[in-house]
């Protein structure tokens, strides 16, 4: 039994030292053991109400400011009570213990959240943005974020499904009624049908791009030995966190560290210098720069301009051939004499820098292409289930589209239906227990 009509209590802050702590109660019983608790007679909805918190031998262990949010006004839709007391782990510890003592039961992790969606007060959707700002990695997260929570992924699926139904209206009425329909019909669930794909090619290839914003971007340094690759990443962190040395093949594995450039958290990754080499371990460690560069959202790549390219800058060049829309080319060095052919670069997006004296250039490309992906006016598909849901559907209206245009409608409309069914279970409550567990077993205690 999942036991959603128990009394929980969870701590909704931190287990750190600090000003106030926050505990919650969610459930029938939350007033009268607050109340207990507080030996008061009663709480006015709504209102903070400073009192002392008394244990089980009436002596008082806090003082602390109670909160009453009275059924359905609150997080979870049931009754809550939350005390704010004294900051530590102390108090919280002691005022949890009674609580529990007095019928409450410890939280799950999510449980808060997940009697939240089962009392209607979010939908799915919703309930995976206020996981997703607990996780956050960007500021522009937040303001996609509160976007979500005020519907406004909900309203994009309503949208989805309206034009799903009215395609599936079309296509009862072409069996039914083919004699009476205009000639046209068929144009136009086509073309409907189109609007649909598009729209849900672009919002999955929108989500995938901005991803980041949630989870952090990911930025692979890559470029030849000595091109600068470690010193470039030292001034990003400003600090020494690789070693500079003018021996080629200094980096040998792969070097992490997390950087807020533009309000956008960015992992940045120092990888080994390409060339070909009879090492067996620097060989390895190309192999990790090559992987980085695949798995990276964003790649740039370090040249030195004060040389003449060579073959171990054409590696480069080869390498990032295919990925002009995630690359930024680096000429380092820009207080020497410039060598290297700039024409070489082609349609790249290059800025000249000096990463021991000015990295702004490439500060501020980094920040346009961090800021496009943010400006993005389309829906963000925040977890690994809604893009597979969403990606479900767009194969079955791809389907669909195929069977439309061969004239096999009753297939179509089985396609269409499939579609439906995975549109609506971005925001639908799961029917099965479990699942519902594994999702919110991913939040925090307390939310």
């Amino acid at each position: 039994m999942r036991g959603e009509s128990d009394t929980i209590a969870a701590l909704a802050t931190a287990v750190s030292q600090g000003a106030i702590a926050i505990v919650r109660l969610s459930g029938g019983k939350s007033l009268p053991i607050a109340l207990l608790v507080t030996r008061r007679a009663s709480l006015v909805p709504r209102q903070a109400t400073l009192t002392y918190l008394f244990n089980d031998s009436g002596e008082p262990f806090d003082q602390a400011i109670v909160i009453f949010f009275e059924s359905p006004k609150s997080y979870t839709g049931e009754d809550i009570v939350e005390f704010q007391t004294h900051g530590g782990t102390l108090v919280a510890s002691m005022l949890l213990d009674r609580l529990i003592a007095l019928g409450a039961r410890a939280a799950r992790a999510g449980e808060f959240t997940l009697r939240a969606v089962l009392n209607s007060k979010y939908d799915l959707t919703q309930a995976e943005a206020v996981l997703a700002l607990t996780t956050a990695k960007s500021k522009r997260a937040a303001a996609l974020l509160t976007r979500r929570l005020k519907g406004e992924m909900s309203r994009f699926v309503e949208e989805l499904r309206s034009e799903l139904l009215a395609l599936l209206a079309y296509c009862e009425a072409s069996i039914d009624y083919a004699e009476d329909l205009p000639p046209q019909s068929a144009r136009a669930m086509e073309e409907r049908l189109g609007r649909i794909l598009a729209l849900l090619r672009g919002t999955i290839a929108s989500s995938n791009r901005r991803k980041g914003l949630i989870e952090g971007f990911e930025a692979a340094i890559i470029g030849k030995p000595n091109s600068g690759k470690s010193s470039l990443l030292n001034a990003l962190l400003g600090q020494n966190r690789a070693i500079v040395s003018p021996n080629a093949g200094t980096t040998r594995d792969l070097i992490a560290e997390e950087a807020l450039i533009g309000g956008v958290n960015l992992r940045l990754i120092d990888t080994a210098g390409l060339r070909e080499s009879g090492d067996e371990i620097e060989r390895i460690g190309v192999s990790y720069a090559i992987g980085a560069f695949k798995d990276a959202d964003l790649i740039i790549a370090v040249f030195d301009g004060s040389s003449v390219m060579d073959e171990n800058d054409r590696i480069t060049l080869d390498l990032i051939g295919g990925a002009k829309e995630r690359t930024i080319i680096a000429i380092n060095k820009n207080d020497l004499p410039l060598l290297i052919d700039i024409d070489e670069f082609g349609q790249f997006e290059t800025v000249s820098i000096s990463a021991k004296n000015d990295i702004a250039p490439l500060l501020r490309a980094l920040e346009t292409r961090l800021s496009l992906e943010a400006a993005s006016e389309e829906p963000l598909l925040v977890s690994a289930r809604e893009r597979a849901f969403a990606a479900q559907a767009l194969s079955s209206c791809q389907i669909a589209d195929d069977r439309l245009k061969a004239g096999e409608l009753e297939l179509f409309a089985i396609h269409i239906n499939e579609a439906l069914l995975e549109i609506g279970s971005l925001t639908r409550r799961a029917e099965y227990g479990e699942l519902l567990d594994t999702m919110f077993s991913e939040f925090c205690l307390g939310k």
